[in-house]
């Protein structure tokens, strides 16, 4: 077991290790023959650092030049591109209001909602009696030339509400009981309860043509690896394993972007994407490797690129399916939770730069109850704990992502402690899309995960009972948990809602089916000469990316 540490230790080191020796050798070479009296030479530039606050990452204002390319890496390639059955965040980096456009935009930064495909809209109503209406823009087409309609928005919606779809959404648009198109640029919501989330929920399901898709089962159209959106790219060519490709719409009535082309290479192993980058064949990485930032920063190679350092609103978890008989007690839960060595995990899968996070909302808002911490890593505890249940898990398997350096490393920590608890631990290497489909069906025990939150992050989905055909892939249920839920979505006062939430917080901590783990660090890489990307929660800013020089 120390020799599997050691390795994984030298896994996290060896690049700032190596970079010690050489400046070792070379100090004491040039002792011996140097010019002492001779300056030493000047260290060449790294690339720029750009530090992002809780505000997000900051605006880019160099001038664009129109024109170019620009190929993302991409480290996990979707199973397709409808956002309401293909639940990965590429889908969604990849498609919302680029491909296909929301009703409504919200910034990443500060959470504010502005116009999108919906030019305006108001509450009309009171009470019972309650309507929002949305007023479409005019000229909105899709890219087959079909007009983008009222039609169109109430058949996405109402195919979001079909349980027989089970979409993620379906939960986010329970306090809506219809949905109306009044004419061809009008759509009123019937909302007849306090719907405090609903319009940021709004501002994350794309709209689909209902020309194409009218009676077509989704999960199984063809559509979804070629959508036919609104926005201002469309879809050119997907070649599994390789790369995805978008062209500017050149019919879009909006603001057109800069950039001709968008190219995502799909490189599941990020090492070996961080060299392609080096060697200039990717422009954008969101995430760079363990330990590779580190010496990026001193690389005169990358004189000229952006490092843009920031922490999304994520954390990392592990999820136990309490469907389980097992798993299915929280002091199961609680006990396994304690064999995670979270500050051996820090080290080894996030190169030290990750903070502790205990529960489903982001840390620093007033949602979030800083006095909960996670599960301590106390193994002699919890292998007690686990002695004194009379029902015990004795085999678990373990969803793992190929090519997750997280989850990897945190399934080689969890094995090890797991066994000298009696349990053990069978890992399954899996495409993520393959994972989301095991998680859909139920057909795991533990999986590891990052989710996104919200600013205001609304949890009904996740862990109310009713969900547990959809986005509640462990099955959860708790009486106590689902009336917090219920009051929460009810409650229309931020602040009473989020005293709601640190009670929810606790609620989860002690019970829930995850194990909260860490929030990390996000190191993003982007090419010299390449402008306008800012990276968030949300992805990248493709729609207003630009090229400031020729590659």
């Amino acid at each position: 077991m120390e020799a599997k540490w050691a390795k994984l230790a030298r896994g996290m080191r060896e690049p700032g290790g190596a970079i010690l020796c050489c400046l070792l050798v070379g100090a004491a070479a040039g002792a011996c023959g140097r010019d002492r009296s001779r300056p030493p030479a000047a260290v060449a530039a790294g690339p720029t650092v750009v530090r992002c606050g809780d505000e997000g990452c900051p605006a880019d204002t160099r001038p664009a030049r129109p024109g170019g390319a620009l190929r993302v890496h991409v480290d996990a390639e979707p199973g397709g591109l409808c956002d309401l059955v293909n639940h990965e965040a590429w889908v969604r980096w990849i498609v919302e209001n680029q491909v296909m456009e929301t009703l409504v935009e919200q910034s990443p930064q500060s959470g504010a909602l502005a116009p999108r495909l919906a030019e305006r809209w108001e509450s009309v109503g009171e009470g019972t009696t309650r309507r929002i209406v949305f007023h479409l823009r005019e000229g909105a087409r899709f890219h087959d030339g079909h007009p983008l309609t009222a039609a169109d928005v109430a058949f996405t919606l109402e195919l979001a509400r079909d349980p027989k779809l089970a979409a993620d959404q379906r939960s986010d648009l329970l306090p809506v009981t219809r949905v109306e198109a009044v004419d061809a640029h009008t759509v009123a919501l019937a909302v007849p309860t306090p719907a405090p989330f609903l319009l940021q929920a709004l501002a994350h399901i794309a709209i689909y043509p209902k020309h194409l898709l009218a009676g077509v089962d989704l999960r199984s159209a063809p559509f979804c690896r070629a959508p036919v959106g609104s926005g201002p790219f469309r879809f050119s060519a997907w070649q599994s394993g390789v790369s995805l490709v978008l062209l500017r719409n050149e019919a879009y009535p909006g603001a057109h972007p800069a950039l001709e082309r968008l190219d995502f290479r799909f490189v599941r192993d990020r090492q070996a994407a961080w060299l392609l980058y080096q060697r200039g064949e990717l422009d954008v990485m969101w995430r760079l490797p363990p330990g590779a930032a580190q010496a990026a920063e001193r690389d005169p190679k990358l004189a000229g690129h952006r490092l843009y350092r920031h922490t999304p609103r994520a954390f990392f978890f592990v999820l136990w399916n309490v469907a389980r008989p097992a798993l299915a007690t929280p002091a199961v839960r609680a006990a396994l939770g304690r064999l995670v060595d979270l500050p051996r995990l820090v080290e080894v899968a996030f190169a030290g730069r990750a903070r502790p996070h205990s529960g489903p909302y982001v840390a620093g808002t007033p949602s979030y109850d800083p006095s909960i911490a996670p599960w301590p890593y106390e193994p002699a505890a919890a292998q007690a704990a686990l002695a004194a249940l009379p029902e015990r898990p004795r085999t678990l398997s373990f969803l793992s992502t190929a090519g997750s350096i997280a989850v990897e490393q945190l399934a080689t920590l969890m094995e090890e402690d797991l066994r000298r608890a009696g349990v053990a631990l069978r890992i399954e290497k899996l495409d993520f899309a393959q994972v989301l489909e095991r998680l859909r069906t139920h057909d795991f025990d533990v999986a590891a995960l990052q989710l996104t939150l919200a600013l205001e992050q609304d949890n009904h989905g996740l862990f109310h009972s009713s969900a547990r055909g959809e986005q509640n892939w462990a099955g959860f249920a708790d009486a106590e948990v689902d009336a917090l839920l219920d009051r929460i979505r009810g409650t229309e006062d931020p602040a009473e809602r989020h005293a709601l939430d640190r009670r929810l917080h606790r609620a989860l901590h002690e019970r829930g089916p995850m194990s909260f783990l860490v929030a990390p660090e996000v190191d993003t890489a982007v090419a010299a000469g390449v402008g306008g990307v800012r990276p968030s929660s949300d992805g990248l800013d493709l729609e207003r990316a630009f090229r400031t020089a020729a590659p």
